[in-house]
């Protein structure tokens, strides 16, 4: 962006790259069972990322619905930008997630869990564990 009202002039990013694709299935294990498997690839200006999600969900009850939920993804920090240090960053995040219907048009989701990361810029490595709750609610109107 230029400048313009005393700001400086604002450089561009790039382009930006954002892919994704999704399979869906049901009914696979059992019946009313669903599964959804996602990956992804973005390239960014100062970074590609590359990511895995798998989410199932088994009905346990008519309108209760409980299962497993792994997200894994590796980014390349300096991928797109030479001038950036080199680094990486892994993310690991297993869930529970359970999804209860009371009414057609009210729906409860609960997902809980944790995160592992693991960054490694230049020659500094970080590692984190975080919890999560993640508690919703839909309603159709």
């Amino acid at each position: 962006m230029p400048a313009s009202g005393g700001v400086d002039v604002f450089p561009s990013s790039g382009t930006q790259l954002y892919v994704s694709g999704h399979l869906v299935g049901t009914g696979l294990l059992m019946d009313g069972d669903l599964e959804n498997l996602a990956v992804g690839y973005s390239s960014m200006y100062n970074s590609s990322q590359y990511t895995l999600d798998l989410d199932t969900r088994y009905p346990v009850l008519t309108d209760l619905r409980v299962g497993p939920r792994i997200f894994v993804s590796y980014r390349d920090i300096s991928a797109n930008n030479p001038t950036l240090l080199p680094g990486s960053e892994i993310t690991a995040r297993p869930t529970i997630r359970a999804t209860y219907r009371l009414t057609p048009d009210l729906l409860f989701e609960f997902e809980g869990g944790g995160q592992w990361q693991r960054q490694i810029l230049a020659s500094q490595t970080i590692q984190t564990w975080d919890y999560l709750i993640d508690f919703g609610v839909q309603l159709d109107l």
